[in-house]
């Protein structure tokens, strides 16, 4: 790869801890474990205004999230084909922390 598609890479996976603490904030606040996609990135997109990222990026760095801890996440479609749904497959502490550990490790 190219310099600068190496570097967006690296931007993109080295915001995932911080992706995931604000995902796993938003549903520990709203108390639920099922979520619309699109709120969740409506939310994440408020959440994170002060933070001069693109909502095509959160949207990347949030389906990287699911693709890479399948044990804490999992995108999946709801029962109308055009609604997909963001879920915490697991309230575990041990879960989320053993996740995040692995996010942490990637930034490198």
């Amino acid at each position: 790869p190219s310099a600068v598609a190496e570097r967006a890479r690296r931007k993109l996976y080295g915001r995932l801890p911080f992706v995931f603490d604000a995902v796993r904030s938003i549903f520990s606040t709203a108390q639920r474990r099922v979520m619309e996609f699109d709120q969740l990135m409506d939310t994440l997109v408020r959440t994170n205004a002060r933070q001069s990222v693109a909502t095509d990026e959160l949207t990347d760095s949030v389906r990287i999230l699911a693709r890479v801890c399948p044990e804490w996440c999992e995108i999946s479609h709801g029962q109308h084909a055009d609604v997909e749904l963001f879920r915490v497959v697991s309230k575990n502490p041990e879960i989320a922390r053993q996740a995040r550990g692995k996010l942490n490790a990637m930034r490198e």
